[in-house]
């Protein structure tokens, strides 16, 4: 694993779907038999899944600009955070917003 800020972390793919996802309640009409569903309609539930694109993409925005942007320092600890000039604001927002909607999870030491 790769240190990032003096610390491991990993992204939490199951989150960025809940996050993406919206389930809409949908009324079915029990009198017909045998109609089927369309496709992207849940039997079970009888609700509706859309995705929020807009959710989506600005998700994706940030998880690229952690995974592309992150200065190479060799000599990465707790301190470089304070030495480092390269990490700039968008980073640092990317960040934070993937922090706060726990999609960028820090990894428990196991020691």
């Amino acid at each position: 694993m790769v240190k990032i800020f003096g610390k491991f972390y990993y992204i939490d793919i199951e989150n960025i779907v809940n996050k993406c996802t919206n389930v809409i309640p949908i009324e079915v009409d029990t009198s017909t038999d045998n109609e089927t569903n369309t496709d992207n309609t849940n039997e079970e539930t009888n609700a509706k899944i859309e995705i929020n694109f807009f959710k989506y993409d600005v998700i994706k925005m940030c998880i690229d600009r952690i995974l592309n942007d992150y200065p190479n320092t060799e000599d990465d600890d707790d301190m470089s955070l304070f030495r480092q000039t390269d990490v700039n604001t968008s980073y640092k927002l990317a960040f934070n917003t993937l922090i706060k909607y726990n999609i960028l999870i820090e990894e428990e030491d196991d020691e």
